[in-house]
């Protein structure tokens, strides 16, 4: 009669993945959305309905993606240009 798992001890609970959330904290270099919480607390203050809150959470989100979006289609672009201009200078 030999159990599973040896008795006594914990099962060890699945590891997070902070690897992953610090690789995606590192990649954008703008500063982190500000945490729910706060934007809970904000809105209860107002008094809010719930819903609200979460849609301009949602809205706030989607403009910092645009933002970000925005920022790195424009990099693209700058490195493009410099990439060009190297060419044409190995041409002359």
């Amino acid at each position: 009669m030999d159990s599973p798992r040896p008795k006594g001890g914990k099962i060890r609970p699945a590891k997070k993945d902070t690897a992953r959330k610090k690789k995606k904290a590192q990649q954008s270099s703008s500063p982190p959305h500000l945490p729910a919480r706060a934007v809970s607390i904000q809105a209860a203050s107002t008094s809010l309905p719930a819903s609200l809150d979460l849609s301009l959470t949602l809205c706030r989100r989607k403009k910092r993606a645009a933002a970000i979006n925005k920022e790195r289609r424009q990099r693209r672009k700058k490195s493009g240009q410099r990439r060009m201009r190297k060419e044409d200078r190995a041409r002359e």
